[in-house]
């Protein structure tokens, strides 16, 4: 029965515990972008015509083409994840072959404009920049012109893998599309990463750069200004003089130069360029996609999704179910050492049950260790004369009583009728199973 407790012992050493992700669906409000509200987009002049970006929005703007990655919102949940659905005006980035290819009709007015062509517009806006070059070595040239809807058009001295690109340098046209989105918004460990599902161009934004600057208020401000934060960007000469180091960037190319787009192949795989002692090509680890065309696709989405840090700061949020993975404790039990230890607990209980029934039926009664017990069993004349003097049960215990045997069993009295109790050994019988005693 000592050995009972080790039970309690060996239980607990067969529970193991076990860390686990668990991932639950919480119904939340997250951020989200709302491109048909243009408010603080914009500085305006007279009678609410946009007149530049807002000091906002060109801040977010040279953050993300700097760091070449959206601006990350702060994590509600440090680990989750959801998919939303949006549409943003995006870029999309063609060979001038294969728009020319298209003969599309112009959306200008021919009698205004004396082109007839996007190739025509092309000879006369980019063409003079790299033939005409007079000592001047163009390695990137870009115009935006205001008649047209929202088409920038690029050219780079070098190349890239890309298609239809030539050893006369890449000829790029991008245009403002109405673009649908669908993203996946991740979180792990605080860290914000998204990943585009289905990005779908809808159609191109139909509208040129004086019908644009009126649209205050309306639903192509936003389009509008980020047709104008793009030029700023992109529109302009990098160019290099006659004299080695002598580079030269007009009107606004500096933040080109700032940019990762500076890094792509388009840009850097021109002779001009890397003959400049003072400039060393590093790769093309911050051109994003490696080619310009995609570069600026992608330069043009990291801006659609950091203008969610954007609308969250002005309180736009959506409602959507949000999987949260947190880490829980999980319980087990050893279920066969478990069972060996209850079992060898339950079988020694056994025996003894079985031999305390067997003392049981043999003894015919049962008894305790109570001070009423001990009473009853020890009434005899022979131990009251053994015990005379020493009533206090006082330690030490004198030597003739500690070798006195006692014995449990029929008391040889005089009595006519017997009794059972603890005497010296030579007064007491055995007692017999179903005997009379008293």
């Amino acid at each position: 029965s000592r050995l009972l407790p080790l039970a309690s012992v060996i239980s607990p050493a067969t529970l193991s515990v076990r860390a686990s992700i668990q991932s639950e669906l919480v119904t939340t409000s997250v951020p989200t972008v709302d491109f048909s509200n243009g408010t603080d987009w914009s500085t305006y002049e007279g009678l609410g015509r946009i007149e530049t970006p807002s000091f906002e929005i060109n801040r977010l703007f040279a953050a993300v083409f700097s760091s070449a990655n959206f601006l990350p919102l702060s994590a509600r949940f440090p680990n989750s994840s959801y998919d939303m659905n949006f549409w943003a005006p995006s870029y999309k980035c063609q060979s001038l072959k294969e728009i020319v290819a298209r003969n599309n009709k112009p959306t200008w007015d021919t009698n205004i404009y004396n082109y007839n062509s996007i190739q025509a517009v092309w000879d006369a806006f980019i063409k003079p920049q790299i033939e005409d070059q007079k000592g001047t070595y163009y390695i990137y040239t870009a115009a935006a012109p205001y008649f047209m809807n929202n088409l920038i058009m690029i050219w780079a001295a070098g190349v890239s893998n890309e298609r239809n690109n030539s050893l006369s340098g890449s000829r790029i046209v991008c245009q403002l599309y109405n673009t649908s989105y669908k993203v996946s918004v991740r979180f792990n460990e605080g860290v914000q990463s998204i990943t585009p599902l289905h990005i779908q161009y809808l159609n191109p934004h139909a509208w040129d750069s004086d019908y644009g600057s009126l649209g205050a208020g309306h639903d192509i401000e936003t389009a509008y200004v980020t047709q104008l934060i793009f030029s700023q960007l992109l529109v302009g000469n990098i160019s290099v003089g006659v004299t080695v180091g002598n580079l030269d960037t007009n009107p606004n190319p500096m933040g080109l130069l700032q940019s990762g787009l500076i890094d792509c192949p388009e840009i850097w795989n021109s002779t001009s360029l890397q003959q400049l002692a003072a400039l060393r090509y590093t790769g093309l680890h911050n051109c994003r996609n490696r080619t310009l065309a995609r570069a600026i696709e992608d330069l043009s989405r990291n801006f659609t999704y950091s203008m969610m840090v954007f609308y969250s700061g002005r309180g736009f949020a959506t409602t959507l179910p949000v999987t949260v993975r947190s880490p829980r404790n999980l319980y087990s039990y050893d279920t066969v050492n478990l069972l060996m230890a209850y079992g060898a607990s339950l079988f020694i209980v056994l025996i003894w049950v079985l031999v305390g029934s067997v003392t049981v039926w043999n003894n015919g009664i049962t008894s305790s260790t109570s001070f009423s017990t001990i009473l009853l069993t020890t009434r005899n004349p022979d131990l009251d004369k053994l015990a005379e003097g020493y009533s206090l049960g006082s330690d030490p215990l004198p030597k003739e009583i500690c070798k006195t045997r006692l014995k449990f069993g029929c008391l040889d009295d005089a009595a006519e009728t017997k009794r059972a109790g603890f005497g010296l050994s030579r007064t007491v019988t055995p007692i017999q199973k179903g005997e009379n005693l008293y």
